[in-house]
C-alpha cells in the first residue's frame, strides 16, 4: 500500500469457463477455489485506487464515534450501487501502516486506535483489551449496519465479496539498519506472536458476527524470520520483522483465503525475476493450505522525468506481463492463484463509470470509525 493512501479494487470475472456472478448469492472459498452459491468458479481480476475514504474521513476524531452520516452515506451509496450493477465489494474494517507517520494519521488508522483507549507500551493495538474492544464494537456496527437504500444489513449483503480484517497489519518495527539493535523492542519475535493472537481472536469474532461472507488478513504477505518463505521477503531482512507471517497467519481456522501485496518501488526491489518468486511461493504455500490466494494489490511507479512522463509502456508493461502471466498459467493448470488487483490509473471519480462495464467489483473502503 502506498504511504497515505486508501484503497478500492474493482474485480471482473476473467474467461469463458469462469460464471458471471449474476445470481447475487454469497461468494466462498471452497477446495482451494473461489465459488458461488451454484459452485460456479469465480474470478476476481481487475483494479484499485486510492483516497476514496481519505478524503471523507475528514480530521482525527478525539474520541470513538459512530459513522458519520457523510461517510455513512458514501458507503452505503457504493454497496447499493454496486449490487444494482452485480458487482462485489471487499471491506477492510481499519489501516495498519500510518502509524509512524503522524501527519497522515486517520481515523481508520492503528495509532488513531491507540490514542482512543489511551493505550501505552510497544504495540499496544494487538495486545491493550480496550483497543481490542473498540475494534471489536467496529465490527459489530459494520456488520450490522442497515443500508437505508435497499434495506440489507451489511451481514446480509451478498454484494460483500469479503472482509480484509486490516489493510497491512504491522508491527510499529521500521529500523535504520539491518541487524536492528535490541532497543528496536517492536521488531522482536514476541511482535509476531502478538499479531498472530490478534488475527485468531478477531477473525474468531467477525466469523461469529457474520458467518456468511469470507475473511482475510488484508496484509503484504512477508515471511517471518526462519521460515521457509523468507528467502523471497523483499529487502536486506527488515520484513520478516514486521510481525507478518504469512503462512501462519493465513492458516488461522477463520481466515477463508490467502492474499498479498506487491509494491517492487516502496520495497526498493525492482527485479522482475522477483515477482515469480514471491507469487510462486505465495501460490504454493495457500495450496498447501487448501484456500485460494489473490494477489490483493500491485502496482509500478511511473515518475516524471525532465517534466514529462515516463514511457509508462516500458516501465510499467515488464511488471505486468509477468504479473498477469502467472495468473494465467494458475487459471490454466487450476494452481492457487485465483485473483489479481492492479492499482488504477483513473480518479476515483471515474471508478463507478468504469463500474457499469465489468461484471464484477471489489471496493476495500476505510470508513471513519467507531
Amino acid at each position: 500500500m502506498r504511504e497515505g493512501g486508501l484503497l478500492f479494487v474493482l474485480c471482473l470475472c476473467l474467461g469463458s469457463t469462469v460464471a458471471q456472478h449474476a445470481s447475487g448469492g454469497f461468494i466462498r472459498a471452497d477446495g482451494g477455489r473461489f465459488v458461488d452459491e451454484d459452485c460456479n468458479e469465480f474470478i476476481p481480476s481487475g483494479l484499485n485506487t486510492w483516497q476514496f475514504m481519505e478524503v471523507a474521513a475528514g480530521k482525527v476524531k478525539s474520541k470513538p464515534v459512530m459513522l458519520e452520516h457523510g461517510v455513512a452515506d458514501v458507503v452505503q451509496w457504493t454497496l447499493a450501487t454496486a449490487a444494482a450493477n452485480k458487482l462485489n465489494v471487499v471491506r477492510s474494517f481499519a489501516h495498519g501502516v500510518d502509524s509512524t507517520f503522524p501527519l497522515q494519521i486517520k481515523a481508520d488508522s492503528k495509532t488513531q486506535y491507540i490514542q482512543w483507549a489511551g493505550a501505552e507500551g510497544h504495540d499496544p493495538f494487538f495486545t491493550d483489551p480496550d483497543v481490542k474492544k473498540l475494534f471489536k464494537n467496529h465490527i459489530d456496527t459494520m456488520v450490522n449496519r442497515r443500508n437505508t437504500i435497499n434495506n440489507r444489513l451489511y451481514k446480509d449483503d451478498p454484494t460483500i465479496f469479503a472482509w480484509d480484517l486490516m489493510n497491512e497489519p504491522r508491527c510499529d518495527c521500521f529500523p535504520d539498519f539491518i541487524p536492528v539493535p535490541d532497543s528496536y523492542v517492536s521488531c522482536r519475535p514476541e511482535c509476531a506472536k502478538k499479531v498472530q493472537s490478534w488475527i485468531d481472536e478477531m477473525s474468531k469474532y467477525l466469523k461469529k458476527a457474520d458467518p456468511n461472507h469470507m475473511i482475510t488478513v488484508g496484509e503484504e504477505g512477508f515471511y517471518t524470520k526462519g521460515s521457509l518463505g523468507e528467502t523471497v521477503n523483499p529487502g536486506t531482512g527488515w520484513a520478516s520483522l514486521t510481525g507478518q507471517d504469512f503462512i501462519a497467519n493465513h492458516a488461522s481456522k477463520a481466515i477463508d483465503f490467502a492474499a498479498a501485496h506487491i509494491w517492487p518501488d516502496n520495497w526498493e526491489t525492482w527485479d522482475v525475476d522477483f515477482l515469480e518468486s514471491w507469487i510462486q511461493q505465495h501460490a504454493a504455500d495457500a495450496a498447501a493450505m487448501g484456500k485460494p490466494f489473490m494477489i490483493e494489490e500491485f502496482g509500478k511507479e511511473v515518475h516524471l522525468e525532465n517534466g514529462a512522463q515516463a514511457n509508462i509502456t516500458s516501465i510499467r508493461g515488464p511488471f505486468y506481463r509477468k504479473v498477469y502471466q502467472q495468473l494465467q498459467e494458475s487459471i490454466a493448470n487450476d494452481g492457487a492463484l485465483k485473483g489479481v488487483q492492479h492499482r488504477a490509473f483513473v480518479t476515483v471519480c471515474c471508478l463507478l463509470c468504469i463500474a457499469k462495464d465489468v461484471p464484477a467489483i471489489q471496493i476495500r473502503l476505510y470508513p471513519a470509525l467507531v
